[in-house]
């Protein structure tokens, strides 16, 4: 089945780049997929920890960073954070360049938490994880300066399919719902029923190969038990009323693209509301790896436009 062409920018970048960023990672491979994951979030942490415009704190009884702006204004709003890596690698350091990017001009505090990964910790481990992380934020507002109606829950792929499950275990538990919830190329689904997931694998930087693999690193057993895959996987919750108002976005050329949509209008069916951007030409994570690029910018421009909407209504 063939797919939509690359952005060319986008493009080049993937051909300059190689294999290195566009060969499949089956299930033997997460452990080295783990390890260069871990390298790249040690580049990252460096270049953080050297902007003047943020100040980072290692909070480790909450399992989190804390980046804060110097001339924020207190209590601020926060935006916590659940990092992508397939749910079995990354940290909280995994895409935060780019969050501190969107967050630090609003002055909105992160807390960006870190959980446990599989295979050796399959969900609903992480899930449960990133939701004792938000209560014990919500916890210590005053501690950390912010502003506990002022939250928005925010993930990455795999960080996006657990903000939107972790919104859905808030409004299943009675807790007060976040003012909103941002998910930035999620990895919502574990069937692969749509187009874009029977795209020929090869050639992208998140494949059919590596998402089969993820899932049952993920799953575990529960990967032929619907019932438990429904407390786990948020495509599968029956029923999406109550959530907050959602942004999402994918590329087109990324195999996520139909069940974010599908999401959307799910969100859409149930009353919600919801903004949806599909990127032409976008490859998975094309936000992170070529920041520089026209498509990644208008990318960004939307997200803030969104989180300052958001915040300052």
């Amino acid at each position: 089945m063939g797919r939509p062409s690359l952005d060319p920018e986008l493009a080049a970048y993937l051909a300059g780049r190689g294999a290195a960023l566009t060969e499949s990672i089956p299930f033997e491979g997460i452990t080295a997929a783990r390890a260069a994951s871990d390298a790249r979030a040690a580049s990252d942490l460096e270049k953080l920890v050297a902007r003047p415009d943020l100040c980072l704190t290692r909070r480790e009884e909450a399992a989190a960073l804390v980046l804060t702006s110097p001339g924020r204004a207190a209590p601020a709003p926060m935006l916590f954070y659940i990092h992508g890596g397939g749910g079995y690698s990354g940290s909280s350091v995994t895409g935060l360049r780019a969050v501190a990017d969107l967050a630090m001009p609003l002055g909105v505090t992160v807390v960006s938490v870190d959980y446990r990964l599989a295979p050796e910790h399959p969900l609903p481990t992480a899930l449960d994880d990133v939701l004792e992380a938000y209560c014990w934020a919500l916890q210590h507002a005053d501690e950390l300066g912010i502003d506990p109606a002022r939250c928005i829950i925010a993930g990455a792929s795999a960080g996006g399919g657990l903000a939107a499950t972790l919104a859905l275990r808030l409004r299943d538990q009675g807790r007060t719902a976040p003012l909103g919830l941002m998910l930035f190329e999620p990895m919502l689904d574990d069937r692969p029923t749509t187009a874009s997931r029977r795209w020929a694998p090869g050639g992208l930087t998140w494949d059919s190969v590596s998402d089969a693999a993820a899932w049952s690193a993920l799953l575990g057993e529960a990967a032929g038990d619907r019932r438990a895959a429904r407390r786990a996987v948020a495509a599968r919750a029956r029923d999406l009323g109550g959530l907050p108002p959602t942004y999402l976005d994918a590329g087109s050329v990324e195999i996520f693209r139909d069940d974010v949509v599908r999401f959307a209008g799910r969100l859409w069916d149930a009353d919600g509301e919801a903004e949806l951007h599909i990127w032409p030409g976008g490859f998975h994570c094309f936000d992170i790896l070529a920041p520089w690029s026209r498509l990644a910018q208008a990318a960004a421009v939307a997200r803030l436009t969104w989180l300052r909407a958001r915040i300052c209504s």
